[in-house]
């Protein structure tokens, strides 16, 4: 009994690391998103100031006769755009980072503003508590059937007794009493219930044995394509960078042209079009990566 008592504790010791790592998973997954809103938020706003200062700019150009003012007009629909979006993702950060707060148990629905976060790949484990599980699920078998074969052991037991009828006081001495004796008993016979509950845990024990040579192959399939998915987000979100950085210079390199006149806002809305998507590719590639992180982290434990 003391052995099984011990297996189980262990097992529910074991349960409880998991569930702490399940929990873990979920809120991180659920901080990703919010840091994902951020970076949508902090473009959407440098984009609204970018546009409020051009037409500024553009406004004076308009009262010089540079530009006509369906340009300025077309430049303000732009703004609004932005504003509409920085809006959004606004709405968007408060709702995530509320359900946030109610995975993490917190009493709370201040606007807070959370840390960056870079996940990074663990090393590889060598004891997983996820085998863990089916190693303590054997030994629980085990201490089990050692358990129910007890009964079955030759047992000698000793009893006494003692007893007293103090009904009537004058004849208490004789009604004064004890007995003892020892008892033997030895099972002949059982109907083969002993061989049939080690055939049931031989089963169950190969039962949990391919289990766990199914979790080792699926999971080992599992983390190779998740390395493999995040290489290849890794790969492309160098490509997003190279691309914003050229947006950028190409942005400077437009802000002169359009003080001297020389460029089309058609075709300056359009290149801020171009790098808003790109933007929006890139914070959604680095969230992908961030969550494939996060879930090979999980498995690899």
């Amino acid at each position: 009994a003391s052995e099984q008592l011990n297996v189980i504790a262990k097992i529910n010791d074991n349960n409880t690391q998991i569930s702490e790592h399940d929990i873990e998973k979920i809120v991180t997954d659920q901080y990703i998103l919010c840091l994902q809103d951020t970076k949508q938020i902090a473009y959407a706003a440098t984009m609204v100031k970018l546009l409020s200062d051009q037409k500024e700019i553009l406004r004076k150009l308009v009262d010089s006769s540079i530009y006509k003012p369906s340009d300025l007009t077309l430049l303000n629909i732009e703004h609004q755009n932005f504003l509409a979006q920085l809006t959004n993702f606004n709405a968007n950060y408060q709702r995530d980072l509320l359900d946030l707060n109610i995975l993490c148990g917190i009493n709370g629905t201040a606007l807070v503003q959370l840390q960056n976060s870079d996940l990074a790949l663990n090393s590889t484990v060598t004891n997983s508590l996820f085998l863990e599980k089916y190693n303590l699920d054997s030994l629980n078998l085990m201490a089990q059937q050692k358990a129910f074969e007890l009964k079955y052991k030759p047992q000698l037991n000793l009893f006494a007794n003692t007893g007293l009828n103090a009904v009537y006081a004058p004849t208490i001495p004789n009604r004064f009493g004890i007995s003892a004796g020892l008892s033997f008993s030895y099972n002949f016979f059982d109907g083969n219930q002993k061989s049939i509950s080690r055939n049931k845990t031989e089963l169950l024990e190969k039962s949990i044995s391919f289990y766990k040579d199914n979790f080792i192959s699926q999971n080992t399939v599992r983390k190779s394509k998740l390395l493999t998915e995040i290489q290849s987000l890794t790969d492309r979100i160098a490509i997003a960078e190279q691309q914003l950085k050229q947006y950028e210079l190409l942005l400077n390199s437009y802000k002169k042209e359009i003080i001297s006149g020389q460029l089309s806002i058609i075709n300056y809305t359009m290149v801020l079009k171009n790098m808003a998507t790109t933007q929006r590719d890139y914070t959604l590639l680095f969230s992908q990566q961030q969550s494939l992180i996060n879930g090979y982290n999980y498995w690899n434990w």
